[in-house]
């Protein structure tokens, strides 16, 4: 039997909490805002303006792969599961239906570069506009946390490739 795959909601919030979390806003499909910082900022006060109830917050869950090896230190995925469940807690007290997304779901095993690529190719002129003037004027190029978060939002209301599957 197959899984009833889910609406694509009227109001999106997908969170990557990184280090440096990344946020991105979508309404009816198309990315409104944008932007990245540190996890504390964002303990406070959502993102989107307006009534939030009935929208639906996405988060990425950070997974460990058996026999992966890695330059990171294995408690920094103890600490990003950690901030996603303090913002997921944060939106679902403002009426928000939460989502959580495995990185291999919505985009496999491609590079941050690849990534990039996908979403600015996925974005319209207006959208990329947004995405380059949220980045640090002291930033080379777009924070990665910030383009995951942007690019999951594509795949959530179904402009990435593919289909949303497994949520």
């Amino acid at each position: 039997m197959l899984k009833k795959l889910p609406d694509v909601p009227a109001l999106l919030i997908p969170f990557d909490p990184g280090g440096d979390l990344g946020w991105a806003v979508y309404r009816d499909s198309r990315l409104v805002d944008c932007g990245y910082g540190k996890h504390e900022a964002f303990l406070t006060k959502p993102v989107a303006e307006g009534n939030l109830t009935g929208g639906v917050f996405l988060v990425e869950i950070p997974i460990s792969y058996p026999g992966e090896k890695s330059e990171r230190d294995p408690n920094d995925l103890i600490k990003t599961g950690f901030r996603a469940g303090e913002l997921t807690q944060l939106y679902r007290m403002c009426g928000m239906e939460c989502e959580s997304v495995l990185p291999v779901q919505w985009k496999g095993n491609i590079s941050k570069a690849i990534t990039q690529e996908r979403l600015l190719d996925k974005l319209d002129e207006e959208e990329r506009a947004l995405l380059y003037r949220s980045k640090s004027v002291r930033a080379k190029k777009l924070n990665h946390n910030m383009v995951d978060a942007c690019a999951m939002g594509l795949w959530r209301v179904r402009r990435w490739r593919g289909r949303p599957t497994n949520l």
